[in-house]
């Protein structure tokens, strides 16, 4: 039982990777690109959490 838990949990770790392959682009541009738009929409979403909250209370 044991061989075929680990057998099918190798099996999954090779399908997992098997379409794999190199990008054109570097990973850190990628990682930075993405670190950006996490903080762009982190941003407008204070800023529309804001905007709400100032039109709820009546500013």
């Amino acid at each position: 039982m044991c061989d075929l838990l680990s057998a099918s949990i190798e099996l999954s770790l090779v399908v997992a990777h098997a379409g794999t392959r190199p990008t054109p682009v570097p990973h850190w541009i990628v990682l930075i690109i993405g670190v950006i738009g996490l903080w762009v929409i982190i941003g407008g979403g204070l800023v529309v959490l804001e905007w709400l909250l100032a039109r709820r209370s009546g500013r």
